[in-house]
């Protein structure tokens, strides 16, 4: 009996008696295509308009950018910050639709883990004035 591997496609050995598939389960340690085995400092390729105006007619340029999980998240948490948006307005499917097309592997993150972050950037900053103030 076979198993096929969902991500590369790669057929494996499956025992016919106990149906263990342990031979795909040490494949999928080394598997370049399993999610969580990608390169996450890889850059990726994504295609940016030229001009807004200009990208009916003249199409868009491909070009490459690399994906910063930090700076994605801190980016995201000052987003909330500057127009005082509930934290929960990003477990919402609007804003995980605008998520999933913009950079293709960032993961958003709770919205705990959201306010964990904006107190943290907030005794940052009240830090930086009591210093300043002094």
């Amino acid at each position: 009996m076979k198993t096929k591997c969902n991500y590369c496609g790669r057929d494996y050995a499956t025992d016919t008696h106990t149906h263990v598939t342990s031979s795909l389960k040490s494949h999928l340690r080394t598997c370049k295509k399993y999610p969580p085995n990608l390169d996450k400092a890889q850059a990726i390729l994504s295609f940016k308009p030229k001009d807004q105006v200009v990208e009916r007619c003249m199409g868009n340029t491909l070009s490459s950018c690399k994906m910063d999980q930090n700076a994605a998240r801190n980016a995201l948490v000052c987003m909330i910050i500057i127009d005082e948006i509930s934290f929960k307005s990003i477990e919402s499917d609007g804003f995980r639709q605008l998520i999933a097309v913009i950079p293709p592997r960032f993961t958003v993150q709770s919205r705990y883990t959201v306010t964990r972050d904006c107190y943290f950037i907030y005794t940052i900053e009240i830090t930086k004035i009591s210093f300043d103030s002094v």
